[in-house]
């Protein structure tokens, strides 16, 4: 736990000051253009420094993402669901800056899901929904709508990028359904519910 929460400093860290430097840095060529860039920001591949520099932020950002992730998930395993909540928050983050829908996607299934465990774990003996436990299930089905969004259309998806995104959007209908359904028990049962209802996996 300790080596992700070095790793997500150090990439965090480094896209940051990455970043600032493409930003503040006048000479950077225009990345729809290769005229007028000078030799001496070239590699030997002839691709233009800042170019290079923009993907390797993109990965930066994609790794920061992945570390954060893994420590939501060790997080939500150890019952911490205030920092599974940020961990998931800072991935999705982290993902929608290199505009990747699919791990968009499930990072705000993740978060749902943190959002429908808190629902139930913190508010177990009441008898009857608080407006509390109330909005952290109507944020939970906003999430699940947002991830749903955020896989675009599937019309103009084709291929192995289309299977693997429908497999998605079947994980997060099913979700969206479940939070539903647990939502009108609680309204109907009066808030009652048990402890082992409220273990919920993520994917």
């Amino acid at each position: 736990r300790k080596c992700l929460e070095l790793a997500m400093l150090n990439f965090r860290t480094a896209a940051f000051g990455l970043r600032t430097a493409l930003l503040h840095d006048p000479n950077r060529p225009n990345q729809d253009s290769d005229a007028g860039v000078p030799s001496w920001s070239r590699l030997n591949d002839g691709m233009p420094a800042a170019v290079r520099a923009k993907r390797l932020l993109a990965v930066l950002w994609r790794k920061l993402g992945d570390a954060s992730n893994e420590l939501g998930q060790l997080s939500l395993k150890a019952g911490e669901l205030p920092s599974a909540e940020q961990c998931f928050e800072n991935a999705l983050s982290a993902f929608d800056r290199v505009e990747d829908a699919e791990n968009c996607a499930i990072m705000t299934l993740n978060l749902a899901a943190v959002l429908r465990r808190k629902a139930y774990a913190e508010f177990v003996d009441v008898k009857h929904l608080t407006l509390v436990q109330r909005q952290l299930y109507v944020k939970a089905i906003t999430l699940y709508e947002r991830a749903l969004a955020s896989l675009g259309p599937r019309r103009k998806q084709q291929g192995d990028q289309r299977t693997k995104l429908d497999q998605i959007r079947s994980i997060v209908q099913i979700e969206l359904a479940g939070v539903y359904t647990a939502f009108a028990q609680q309204l109907q049962a009066g808030g009652r519910v048990s402890l082992d209802d409220g273990k919920l996996g993520v994917s």
